[in-house]
């Protein structure tokens, strides 16, 4: 009892932390699970990524009164914008579970996902100086495509935030406007995924899986809150380093140890 306390204590850390930075929660719980020599549970994965869902909820309760008007164009777009990766993980399930399971493929993720955050490194040079030049407004096509881009993130290692704010940089929108967008289409396809599998896994329950919940609910609350600070002293790029090496050290211990 005490032991499954301290791992979900642990692994509700886990996914506080990694949830809402660009450095893929999903392959995080994955190596993690990994090192632990633990199946994947799959109730208990969907019970922490709610925690950290509820924990963006509370944290743009303000925004979300305003988006909760169906009148309002970004919710409109919010929709749009989700509904690519709500497609594609459906017909693709069965693929993404199959990664779930490889250690070494969500490494070289990481590895991707790093390289794909370096790029927010050029964004800011070529930005700098040019604010004028920078949106604060974000047209249908243009969140289509931070759509369509959310679908990598499906996959353990690549990170959704990371991948729809460096699209949404790419495309000439602010930092501030890239990241509430990046969390708010997130919403309606973590919230899905989550109560799907609780409704598949219910018999799974455990009386200590409120740990984590409870954990990453506090520890992803107080996360969002310094991503909106590190986004905005422009340093999203340095995550890049973090997950290029965490892949490469994986990587040389699944292979050698």
């Amino acid at each position: 009892m005490m032991s499954d306390v301290i791992y979900n204590l642990v692994m509700g850390l886990l996914q506080g932390l990694t949830e809402w930075i660009p450095v893929s929660s999903s392959g995080h719980l994955v190596l993690a699970q990994h090192s632990f020599d633990v199946q994947e549970r799959t109730l208990f994965d969907a019970i922490l990524h709610l925690g950290t869902l509820f924990a963006a909820l509370v944290y743009f309760r303000k925004d979300l009164k305003v988006l909760l008007n169906l009148k309002n164009p970004l919710t409109h777009k919010i929709i749009i914008a989700s509904i690519p990766i709500i497609i594609v993980g459906l017909l693709l399930s069965d693929v993404i579970e199959a990664a779930f399971e490889l250690a070494l493929v969500v490494s070289v993720l990481l590895i991707i996902n790093g390289c794909m955050l370096m790029v927010n490194a050029f964004l800011k040079q070529k930005n700098s100086g040019n604010n004028q030049n920078e949106n604060n407004e974000l047209s249908t096509k243009t969140a289509i495509m931070i759509g369509l881009f959310q679908i990598f993130a499906l996959f353990p290692g690549i990170s959704r935030s990371g991948t729809t704010i460096t699209t949404g940089r790419a495309l000439g929108i602010n930092w501030s406007l890239a990241a509430k967008f990046s969390f708010f289409i997130s919403f309606i396809p973590l919230a899905g995924a989550a109560g799907f599998k609780i409704i598949t896994a219910y018999n799974e329950f455990n009386v200590t899986y409120v740990v984590g919940f409870v954990v990453a609910f506090l520890v992803g609350y107080a996360t969002i809150d310094i991503m909106m600070r590190v986004l905005r002293l422009g340093k999203f790029h340095y995550f890049g380093v973090y997950t290029i090496i965490l892949g490469i050290a994986m990587i040389g211990i699944l292979l050698f140890y």
